[in-house]
This record gives structure tokens, C-alpha cells and sequence, in this order.
């Protein structure tokens, strides 16, 4: 019993080393393919990340339903930290990113009576940088969201 128990932790040793070069490994592809995050995180936000580990999605969760509450409320200063930390936890997750963005420019940031325009400007390089066959029902519904929203200002 006693040697069986010294080959799985010889083998757990073993596993922990071949991911340590595999981890050099990818870490050093995602350099060359630019994927590399330039955030730097401070050793207190890489221990909670290790402690969350496979908890990290319902952290994320938990902490979209605080953007939505503090948006549904009117509190948009309470919504950038929160994205922030969804954006440590997952970084490879775009839409963090995009809803980000669109609350620093919609919500947070403009002016009643710029509100309209900016969405607009917006809304013209989205077209330009998308491809207008596959995404053709979505500029649809977003220019019609436009008009609804030009017609309330």
C-alpha cells in the first residue's frame, strides 16, 4: 500500500514538471502570436486567482449580475471595477471588452444630448469593420435601435 502510495505522488511530481515545460512552451507562443497580456498582475490578484481556480466562472457570474444591478440602478460608477475584474479573471473573453465599451461611451461618459451622435459614429466604424454579409441582421437591428433612441432625445 505504502509503495503504491509513492508512485502516484511520483507520478503527480512528474505531471507537475512536464506542465511546467509545457507551460514555457505556450507562454512562449502566445509571444510570438502577440497574444501575450501586458497586464501585469500584483502578487494579491494572482493568489485570489489561484485560490478561485476553478471557481472563476461563477465569480464571473456573480459579478455580471452586479453590472446589471448597478446599471438597472443608475450607479454606472460601480460598473467599471467590476468589469475590470471580470477582464482578470477571463481576459480572453471579448464581450467584457465590448460591453465595457459601450457603457464608458454610452452610459458613463457622454452627455444627454451627445448620447445620439456618439452611438452613431460608433455605430459607422462597427459597419466598417464588419463583414456586412454575415452581420447584416445585426446592423439592421442596431441602426433601428438608433432611431429609437434619436426619437427620445
Amino acid at each position: 500500500m505504502m509503495e503504491k502510495n509513492w508512485i502516484y505522488i511520483f507520478i503527480a511530481i512528474l505531471s507537475y514538471i512536464c506542465l511546467g515545460f509545457l507551460q514555457v512552451s505556450i507562454d512562449y507562443q502566445r509571444e510570438i502570436e502577440n497574444l501575450k497580456s501586458p497586464i501585469v498582475l500584483m502578487p494579491g490578484e494572482k493568489a485570489g486567482s489561484f485560490i478561485l481556480s476553478g471557481f472563476k466562472g461563477i465569480a464571473v457570474d456573480i459579478l455580471w449580475l452586479e453590472i446589471e444591478k448597478s446599471w438597472h440602478s443608475g450607479q454606472h460608477y460601480k460598473i467599471l471595477p467590476s468589469l475590470k475584474a471580470i477582464s482578470y479573471l477571463q481576459p480572453n473573453y471579448t464581450t467584457v471588452w465590448e460591453i465595457g465599451a459601450w457603457h464608458m461611451a454610452y452610459n458613463i461618459f457622454a452627455k444627454e444630448a451627445e448620447r445620439g451622435r456618439r452611438l452613431e459614429r460608433m455605430f459607422e466604424r462597427m459597419k466598417e469593420k464588419m463583414d456586412f454579409k454575415e452581420n447584416l441582421g445585426i446592423i439592421l437591428e442596431i441602426e433601428k435601435g438608433i432611431k429609437k433612441i434619436k426619437e427620445k432625445i
